[in-house]
């Protein structure tokens, strides 16, 4: 999901292909309008579910992580979501999936309640609490435990420039209101780097993804 991070409490407006809502007069949004964000999901789970097993995900938006993660030979999938709208269009997308478990809450309330030991972690809200987050899962995970975070130049993603010679700025999410001229910007000029993490029973450690 990438997007800034929605809170428990905003109104979001959801659609087929997005999820936006406007906060002191910004639109902040996430949306199916680039294939890239839907291959950057798709991605992201396709490295957190190697191992198999169980698999915890922060953040549902629009379920394309979701999506892969049921298509993959998981043994079974929760997912934690703050903002009660999305919550709801979780628990409908989850009925008839009987490995799924959608948790309604704040990752700092659930996580320390969670007696699942994961095999797989996707952290996918941009915001700056993932290292916060990684130190929460260690009580839940096992030696070699994947964990794959979204974030501009930091431990999740790395975006790197197409075009040399464009005069395109790297976008900086975090400083910025998530238009869809970011969309266009980051989607039309970018490539990006994937990173992940493994634990290695006292902290996760950083890989490429190749």
């Amino acid at each position: 999901m990438i997007s800034l991070a929605f809170k428990k409490n905003n109104v979001v407006n959801i659609e087929p292909n997005s999820i936006h809502y406007t906060k002191d007069g910004n639109q902040y949004f996430m949306t199916l309008a680039h294939i890239g964000f839907k291959n950057l999901e798709e991605r992201h789970a396709e490295i957190v579910s190697q191992n198999g097993g169980h698999v915890l995900e922060v953040g549902f938006g629009l379920h394309c992580s979701a999506d892969k993660f049921i298509d993959s030979n998981i043994a079974s999938y929760t997912c934690i979501e703050v903002n009660d709208t999305i919550y709801q269009q979780a628990l409908n997308w989850a009925q008839g999936k009987p490995n799924v478990t959608i948790i309604n809450g704040a990752w700092e309330n659930i996580v320390p309640t969670l007696t699942t030991k994961y095999d797989g972690i996707y952290y996918s809200p941009l915001d700056i609490d993932y290292i916060a987050f990684m130190n929460a899962c260690k009580s839940v995970s096992k030696v070699g435990t994947i964990m794959s975070v979204q974030g501009i130049n930091t431990m999740g993603i790395d975006v790197m420039q197409l075009n040399v010679d464009s005069n395109v700025a790297p976008p900086h999410l975090y400083d910025n209101v998530f238009t869809q001229d970011l969309y266009n910007a980051l989607y039309n000029n970018y490539y990006f780097k994937v990173y992940w993490q493994y634990f290695n029973g006292t902290n996760f450690v950083k890989s490429l993804v190749p």
